[in-house]
């Protein structure tokens, strides 16, 4: 794909402030996903208490396996849809449309064979119906992710990330009480899928407000067409990385069961709740790489750049992942799953940044345009997941699966900067944060040695982490700890 350019703006009247604009959209992104992940982990870790683990099991797998669906039927058309769209707004709403028609015809015939042929094995305590709720959720799901794309090619992504917050509110609103009054499993997805269909209103709402619809009378085969084409190397690359994503969970299943499967998305979770942090990093970064895709020194600095300041974030979970792995998964998810989990989520700890690293390379193969390495590197994880899962799974089961997850995010990120390098020169220590990683040794220091319940160790840890990174920073960096505090709400100047 050709290198993305930075959103245009969407009318005569629309905000010229560029910065101040691309700020807000960062800020309004990052505090949906911060938001978003906190109501999940907090129906997920009630589920985890409230079904067995047997159920728990099962709605995580029926998930995972609806997700590499939306991944197929998803395909490369909503990144298609922002790159059209940022390009032509004038043209949006075709681009939507075409978008829209894509996934659902798509999804249609992939949701139906799949459910059709899982059904009849997902039965007792309700599983059946359950499965079919989180296939329809997710299905669901397929249109809103298409609304905050539209979004961001808008540049308004604080109404669809408003959009984002109000379906997270809900499904923790409908789920909890459901769950805590017995409803079970299929409470649990009938929760879901609640939450899915009230953020799909919501986001109709959210596109109308700035003027984005529907347009089904305007479609035409051939423009449909040459838009699925155009999709077509990013649906690929999407696909494997989902399917290193979520084939584990499917492959516990299949060789070792439902249990299991409980046991590794309890820590699995931990993990996904804290990639809000590259997710709003990358959409800082991506459109300042797309606008300097020709220089190539400019590409360089943003990818250390992003790789360092996630680095920072995700090293304290990494610390607190590696002492006190099943202290924390009791805190969440109860006794049950202390012990079960733990190994799991050591082996997980350092997934955040092998993933971010492996993220920002992949976004950057994009930006200049080298969709063959693109391809490359997310097959190679791909094939790599599932080549040492199959291996390792039938006698580690969720640890086993845990460290291969790492391995795979460490070998895209370390083939992708080759390919990166190759491209656009020698990048460096990506990823290097010094300052941090002495902090964080500090912190795991101050873990191990401090006599403390899990509540209040690890705010003080945190605290030490922070004193220490900012001390060392600004000894050594303090252009850095200016950025960082120039972030700050009110600190701005335009």
């Amino acid at each position: 794909m050709a290198s993305m350019p930075a959103p245009a703006a969407d009318g005569p009247g629309a905000d010229r402030s560029g910065p101040q604009r691309t700020a807000m959209n960062v800020v309004a992104s990052a505090t949906a996903q911060v938001l978003g992940k906190i109501l999940t982990l907090a129906w997920t870790a009630v589920a985890a208490r409230e079904l067995t683990q047997g159920q728990f099991g099962a709605f995580n797998f029926s998930l995972s396996l609806a997700l590499i669906v939306n991944a197929v039927a998803e395909w490369g058309f909503d990144p298609a849809l922002v790159r059209l769209s940022s390009r032509d707004p004038a043209d949006r709403d075709r681009y939507y449309t075409e978008a829209m028609a894509c996934q659902t015809v798509l999804g249609i015939l992939l949701f139906a064979a799949v459910l059709a042929s899982i059904l009849p094995s997902r039965s007792g305590n309700h599983v059946g119906l359950a499965t079919a709720l989180v296939f329809i959720s997710v299905f669901v799901d397929l249109w809103n992710d298409t609304a905050r794309s539209v979004g961001a090619a808008s540049r308004r992504q604080s109404r669809t990330s408003a959009a984002l917050v109000v379906q997270r509110l809900v499904t923790a609103l409908v789920v909890l009480p459901l769950l805590l009054t017995g409803a079970g499993i299929a409470g649990l997805a009938a929760g879901l899928l609640a939450g899915s269909l009230v953020g799909w209103v919501a986001n109709i709402v959210a596109l109308r407000s700035f003027g984005v619809r529907l347009r089904l009378r305007a479609l035409r085969l051939h423009l449909v067409l040459e838009f699925a084409r155009l999709s077509l190397p990013i649906g690929v690359s999407a696909l494997m990385l989902v399917l290193t994503a979520r084939l584990d969970t499917v492959l516990i299943e299949v060789l070792k069961g439902n249990r299991d499967v409980a046991a590794y998305a309890a820590a699995y979770r931990l993990f996904e709740t804290v990639l809000f942090v590259t997710f709003a990093v990358s959409s800082a970064t991506f459109p300042l790489m797309s606008a300097a895709a020709d220089d190539h020194a400019r590409v360089r600095e943003v990818v250390r750049s992003a790789a360092a300041a996630t680095s920072v974030l995700l090293l304290p979970f990494a610390a607190v992942c590696l002492v006190d792995a099943a202290p924390v998964l009791r805190l969440f998810y109860g006794a049950r799953y202390g012990a079960q989990s733990a190994g799991a989520l050591r082996w997980l700890a350092l997934a955040p940044i092998a993933y971010s690293v492996a993220f920002f390379t992949s976004t950057a193969l994009i930006a200049v345009g080298r969709n063959r390495g693109l391809l490359f590197t997310s097959a190679l994880a791909a094939v790599t997941n599932l080549a040492v899962n199959l291996a390792v799974i039938p006698h580690f089961a969720g640890t086993g699966a845990a460290a291969v997850t790492t391995l795979s995010y460490a070998v895209e990120a370390l083939v992708g900067l080759l390919l990166l390098r190759g491209h656009i020169g020698r990048l460096g220590a990506v990823g290097a944060a010094p300052e941090a990683l002495v902090a964080a040794l500090g912190m795991a220091g101050l873990l191990v040695v401090l006599p403390a319940p899990v509540v209040v160790e690890v705010p003080v840890a945190a605290a030490l982490y922070v004193g220490l990174w900012v001390v060392l920073v600004r000894w050594r960096r303090p252009e850095q700890l200016a950025l960082v505090m120039s972030l700050l709400p009110g600190r701005s100047r335009s």
